[in-house]
């Protein structure tokens, strides 16, 4: 089962995940290392974002934190019956907003044109 959205930023900013304990994500990333990605398009308007947080990421055991994130956090889009929570901590954040159909930085984002001569 892939991971769903993050529901909201967790503790001191950290990236909070819920996925189902059955899920290899829980044990692929338990103390390792991840980077996370989401983006927003809007295709007609040729505007959007994406952001990528690297960090380590941890599983919540304690049952007492585990208790109040499912109570406090937004219900997830597709429930899961063994609920399990993974807390990135981020260690660097990198993003880009695209406006226009042209990234922040200032390079055109535009289909493959044709060469003269070819």
């Amino acid at each position: 089962m892939a991971p769903r959205r993050p529901r909201r930023a967790g503790p001191d900013g950290a990236v909070l995940l819920s996925t189902s304990a059955a899920a290899e994500l829980v044990r692929a990333v338990d103390g390792a290392v991840v980077a996370f990605e989401t983006d927003d398009v809007d295709a007609a308007g040729r505007t959007g974002w994406s952001v990528v947080v690297t960090g380590p990421a941890a599983v919540v055991t304690a049952p007492a934190r585990h208790e109040r994130l499912a109570r406090t956090c937004p219900a997830p889009r597709v429930p899961a019956p063994q609920e399990v929570f993974v807390l990135i901590e981020p260690e660097l954040v990198t993003g880009r907003e695209l406006v226009g159909g042209r990234p922040l930085h200032g390079v055109a984002v535009r289909g493959r044109r044709k060469h003269e001569g070819r």
